[in-house]
């Protein structure tokens, strides 16, 4: 399954195991088997000294071989469309860098960002990270409440964001998030001065170095602080290191099949793990183009953008693939259109269903996948090169070892492999993108782990193929009560003739 075109950007699967075209399900035995993390890690950059950068990865290696190429697509509200190559980018974020240093953060400083879907927002998370100071992406879509106590928890020092996403989240609750210090706002061309206690983003990128380097990070130097219910349901906030890219990189060959010539549009929230590793590390990791799309996103304007902005890579939430069935006869059908070539969900569970309607609407069956905000990127997937299995997550990626267990009374873990029978999810520790901890919460850190596991907190179910099968959480007692639900198997017999054809279609 190539990660990239060209000779400049090496193919990390063509390089090890040459193939072309992508492997079938026969292979996947192989490639796991051969698959390293040490040997993964030669398809990166690095920096002198074994220092790793997310920012150096995603934009500044790219340079010479790419540096015109466009790393960023963005549609305004407007209709305005700006592209931005990797050159402009690598500029754009080393001022960023340069006018947080100039207010005197530093490394290890936390900034949030409070944006949509918006050039803006990469180029403070890359800016950030060249800095060595730590990203912390949030949801517009949340509360005053939900907010302040995430920055709170964050202690976030700075914050980019909107005039009016300020007025109505931030500034009513300021007075009670004193390590809040700089606000830092994305203004419209209609947008009034900044407001007392304010800056203009804008004018201090003006003033600012567009050729700061990039600061040579260790690899378990902190990166991201994402925000989650956690494995014990209370609000906890996680934090990744730089060390995530490796994982982002290689979940991109894996799980989005990306190349360096493809459009990925990912419909996640940009503060979801899914947005930032999706959506922005793993394309950008392999010099591909990410397209932003700042309007209300609905089943027309989703094929006009696919069709106009000629995307190749679609990573869509549940929730907007409802959108697309619900409003089926609303819209042109996407089968034959020919740039689309790979769809992918990225967030909850996808219904069987969806997976057989994409095949005959959007002419690709959706390939589903499982991770976790503690898992910092996708362990589970449905490869381009296997038969997708409408309901399953898929299988694991390589050099992700994953289990059912059952956790005695007596404290021993028992993993098995029996067809058809629930038990708990379970990772072995040690891949690149593991979260680090749950910040300020050492007791709830050291229960995700035990007996050499990391336990999700998801129940499931593995079929006799190897493919895994979300059942529901382990807390949920209606899950549990269904237990043992030997529906894998039932499914698969009901839904043999229409399992073949999607087995067929995936390319």
């Amino acid at each position: 399954m190539p990660l990239a075109a060209g000779a400049r950007h090496p193919d990390l699967l063509s390089t090890q195991l040459h193939f072309h075209p992508p492997p079938r399900l026969r292979d996947y035995r192989a490639t796991w088997a051969r698959f390293s993390w040490e040997e993964a890690r030669n398809h990166l950059d690095w920096l002198p000294g074994g220092a790793l950068n997310i920012a150096h990865e995603a934009v500044d290696r790219h340079l010479k071989a790419r540096g015109e190429g466009t790393a960023l697509r963005s549609i305004a509200r407007s209709g305005r469309r700006r592209d931005v190559s990797y050159e402009e980018l690598a500029q754009l974020t080393s001022r960023f860098a340069d006018a947080l240093s100039q207010l005197g953060l530093g490394t290890g400083a936390r900034v949030a960002s409070l944006l949509g879907q918006g050039p803006e927002h990469v180029v403070a998370a890359l800016g950030t990270l060249k800095l060595g100071a730590v990203f912390v992406p949030l949801s517009p879509s949340q509360g005053q409440a939900s907010l302040a106590a995430q920055l709170a928890l964050g202690r976030a020092s700075a914050l980019v964001t909107t005039p009016a996403h300020y007025e109505a989240l931030v500034r009513p609750r300021r007075a009670s998030l004193p390590a809040l210090e700089r606000v830092l706002l994305v203004r419209g061309p209609n947008d009034a001065a900044p407001p007392e206690g304010t800056l203009d983003l804008a004018a201090l990128l003006e003033s600012a170095s567009p050729r700061r380097r990039c600061l040579p990070t260790r690899p378990d130097d902190p990166a991201f602080l994402h925000f989650t219910r956690g494995t014990t349901g209370a609000p906890k906030a996680t934090l990744h290191s730089h060390r995530s890219v490796l994982h982002h990189h290689v979940a991109g060959a894996f799980a989005l099949d990306l190349h360096s010539s493809d459009v990925l549009w990912c419909t996640a929230d940009v503060a979801s793990m899914a947005g930032t590793g999706a959506g922005l590390v793993a394309p950008l990791s392999h010099g591909a183009t990410v397209l932003l799309d700042e309007s209300e996103l609905d089943a027309q304007r989703f094929v006009h953008v696919v069709e106009e902005q000629r995307v190749t890579i679609a990573a869509l939430t549940p929730a907007v693939v409802r959108e697309l069935m619900a409003h089926d006869e609303e819209r042109p059908p996407l089968a034959e259109t020919s740039c689309l070539r790979f769809v992918s969900s990225v967030g909850e569970p996808l219904e069987p269903e969806a997976v057989l309607w994409s095949v005959r609407a959007l002419g690709h069956p959706i390939h589903d996948g499982w991770g976790q905000t503690e898992t910092g990127g996708v362990m589970i997937a449905n490869y381009r090169g296997m038969p997708v299995r409408p309901g399953s997550m898929g299988k694991p990626l390589p050099g992700v070892d994953v289990a059912l267990v059952v956790r005695r009374d007596d404290g021993s873990v028992v993993p098995f492999t029996t067809p058809g029978v629930t038990g708990e999810l379970a990772l072995r520790p040690g891949w690149p993108a593991m979260f680090m901890g749950y910040l300020d919460d050492e007791p709830a850190t050291r229960r995700c782990f035990d007996d050499g596991w990391y336990f999700t907190g998801d129940l499931a179910q593995v079929d006799a193929d190897g493919y895994f099968w979300f059942v529901g959480r382990a807390d949920d007692d209606q899950a549990l009560a269904a237990e043992p639900r030997r529906s894998t198997g039932e499914r698969k017999a009901k839904e043999q003739r229409p399992l073949a054809a999607v087995a067929e279609a995936s390319p």
